[in-house]
């Protein structure tokens, strides 16, 4: 369990726009509309919070976010990942040069816990899709459960894992003529050997059954 923190924030909708979401949320609970083609980058939980908004809000709610973000999605994914520094070292051996392109705001709704953040500064809309002066889409924020506080971790890069055991392997080569040595050595060999095979076999699957969208062709 990740133990996250829960919040909850009422939006600032109109009569209509609730009964937008309303008749959207029953066409979701259809057996036939439970499930859909998940896309890490465009399709997931979050940017489906945010499409039904731009549905219900109207086109400005979309221009708000057509600014530059200064972030691509690999950017995005490290620090997302922080706490798991393997990840973006696998991102950084499957993924192409696709994910280094400039985003505009409108994509950092990729992450979910970026929501409130997009949200904060976003006004209220009327029903004609026009800001309401003076009122924010956002209420305040009540928090129901208080996780745990994510510290930066002492690894912050990937690639120190198949560093680390390269080390190991200088150091087992250096002290070869000692038992200690070589057992080191042949931890070592061994345990990157395993490390070569498990990324080996994931980037044959990602090239074998991915569109190759944003992996390697």
């Amino acid at each position: 369990v990740e133990n996250r923190s829960v919040w909850t924030v009422p939006l600032n909708l109109t009569t209509q726009q609730k009964a937008h979401l309303l008749k959207k949320f029953s066409w979701w609970m259809q057996p036939e509309n439970r499930t859909y083609q998940y896309n890490l980058w465009y399709n997931n939980c979050a940017t489906a919070v945010r499409d039904l908004l731009h549905e219900a809000l109207g086109p400005k709610f979309k221009e708000h976010y057509q600014v530059p973000l200064g972030e691509t999605f690999r950017t995005l994914g490290e620090e997302y990942f922080l706490n798991y520094p393997a990840i973006p070292y696998f991102a950084d051996t499957f993924f192409n040069s696709s994910i280094d392109q400039p985003l505009q705001k409108w994509d950092a709704w990729l992450l979910p816990v970026m929501a409130q953040d997009l949200l904060a500064d976003v006004p209220a809309f009327d029903d004609q899709g026009e800001p309401v002066p003076g009122q924010m889409l956002l209420g305040e924020r009540v928090t129901v459960h208080q996780g745990v506080v994510i510290t930066r971790p002492l690894i912050r890069n990937g690639w120190a894992i198949p560093a680390f055991f390269l080390i190991l392997i200088g150091i087992g080569y250096r002290l070869r003529h000692n038992g200690w040595g070589r057992r080191i050595a042949g931890f070592s060999f061994m345990a990157y050997g395993c490390l070569a095979t498990v990324v080996a076999s994931l980037l044959a699957a990602a090239w074998g059954l991915s569109g190759h969208e944003v992996t390697h062709a």
